[in-house]
Formats: C-alpha cells, structure tokens, sequence
C-alpha cells in the first residue's frame, strides 16, 4: 500500500514539474519572440517564477539602456545634418559675393591678370558646386525636401541647362545633340529640383565624359515621360553603382567634384515620383529619366 501511495505522489510531482517545465519553455519562446521585435518594446510574461522574472528585469534594464543610446545617436546625427544645413547655407551668400567680384576684375584686368582671375574665378565655382552639394546632401538626410509639383516643359527646361553650360561644353569640345528641342513636353515636377538634376548629370558629362552626348525624350506612354541621355565616359564606369553616394568612375580621384551629383539626382528624382537607371550599351553610357507627364 505505501509503495502505490508512493507511486501516486511521485507521479504527481514528476506531473507538476513537467507542468511548469511546459509552460516555462513557452514562456522562454515568447520572450525569444518579443525579443525579435523591432520596436524594442519591454518584455513580459504571465507566469510567477522569481528567477523567470529576474532575467526578463535584467533584459528590459539592457533594453532601456540601449533605447536612450539609439535616441541620443539620433539626436546626435540630426544636430549635425543641422549644423551642416546651417554652415552651407551661410557659406553660400560670401561664396556668391566673391564670384560676382572676381567676374568684374576679370573684365577690367591685363590679360595675365585675367588668367590669374580666371583660375580663382573657377575655384571659387567649384567651392560652390560643393556647399550646394552638401547643403542638398543634408536636406536629403533629414528627409525635409519636399518636391513643389508644378507643370514643367521639360524640352526648353533642357535647352536652358545646355545653353547655360555651353561655354564648358565648347571648352571640352563636347557637342549636345537634343532631339525635340522644340517641342512642348509637359511633366509634372518640381522646377528647381528637374534644374538640379540636369545640371548635375551634364556637368557629369562635361567632367567624366568626352565626344557626343545626345538627348532624347519619349512620349509614347500616357503616365510617363522617359528623357534618354547617351554620352561616352572616359573611364570605365559601373552603373550598378552610379547613384551611390560619393561613388566616382575616377579611381585615382584626380578629377573634380565629390561624387555626390548622382546621388542629388537620383533622390530628387524619386521625391518627384520618378525613376532614374543607367547601363552601358557598347562604350556609351545610357541613363533614362522617367518623370511623371503632366496629364493633358
């Protein structure tokens, strides 16, 4: 009789042990699952077990802890795109200032005054070129650009690119070829941003490119209008790559700029709703721009 009673109480107990067991293993898988989470929320569970409740203190302290260092990094990173926004911004009037100045001595000045000028002159462009680099570059980071959508003739927007870059052009001896120069295409995007990304990609052109470039628009779809610019590179270029920031074809990074002109282009042009790629077809070098078209 004692060993069946025995029998029963050890059968109970090895019951209520491989009970708790039961539900301290599921109760370890939702902790595990609460853990993969992406919201770092603080972790719970419903069963009463000191040392349980010990580990889950214990992981919800480290979870805090590595909440408050994630947000004073991101307060951190947002100060200093914020810095970088304000000392651009600043930097931009004396820059503009000292290039009006330097363009009136040029046209007053002997001619090796001039070149000494002119030398200057081009520097201080360049210095330019690169605060408004950063200054847009910063705006992108803290995603406070957004596009003003207007209607846009993207033909004489182009010709207004080409014709303000033709002196560098001419200097390359670069010839732009564009197809329906002439014709009223119409999308719909922000002026200053569609500016933007053709002066970039044809200050690209001048910079890393040599021979023809030719531009073509199509029409053909009702939602779209898909701006074709072929140019040949003087370097090998990668255009998986192309859009990345900082990425240059320069390998030696002897050449001007700093690799972010690509990088404007390709996120103005997907704040305007619009797409950009590039591939290589032979030794041309072949982007498509794809706008939104201005509903007739």
């Amino acid at each position: 009789m004692t060993y069946i009673i025995f029998i029963i109480v050890l059968c109970i107990l090895l019951l209520v042990v491989s009970t708790k067991l039961y539900i301290m293993k599921k109760e370890l898988r939702k902790i595990t699952n609460q853990m993969t989470m992406q919201d770092n929320a603080s972790l719970s569970v419903q069963m009463v077990d000191e040392d349980l409740n010990q580990l889950i203190v214990s992981i919800n302290h480290l979870y805090e802890k590595q909440l408050e260092i994630k947000n004073r990094a991101v307060s951190k990173e947002k100060e200093i795109r914020n810095s970088i926004s304000v000392i651009s911004h600043d930097m931009k009037t004396p820059l503009t200032s000292v290039i009006g100045y330097l363009q009136m001595a040029q046209k007053s000045q002997g001619e090796e005054m001039q070149n000494d000028i002119a030398t200057a002159l081009e520097r201080a462009i360049y210095l330019n070129d690169l605060v408004n680099d950063f200054f847009e570059i910063s705006l992108i980071d803290a995603e406070s650009y957004l596009p003003n959508l207007e209607s846009i003739n993207i033909c004489e927007l182009i010709c207004e690119e080409i014709f303000a870059l033709s002196p560098s052009f001419d200097k390359k001896g670069m010839l732009p070829v564009f197809e329906k120069s002439d014709k009223d295409i119409r999308v719909l995007g922000d002026k200053k941003m569609c500016t933007r990304v053709f002066q970039n990609y044809f200050s690209n052109c001048i910079k890393y490119g040599v021979g023809e470039i030719t531009i073509d628009i199509d029409e053909d779809t009702s939602d779209k209008v898909k701006i074709r610019i072929c140019n040949y590179p003087k370097n090998e270029v990668d255009p998986t790559r192309m859009f990345e920031r900082y990425y240059r074809d320069d390998k030696a990074r002897t050449g001007e700029g700093a690799g972010l002109g690509m990088f404007i282009c390709k996120n103005f042009v997907e704040a305007m709703k619009g797409t950009i790629l590039a591939e290589m077809s032979g030794e041309q070098l072949v982007t498509t721009i794809c706008l939104p078209a201005q509903q007739k």
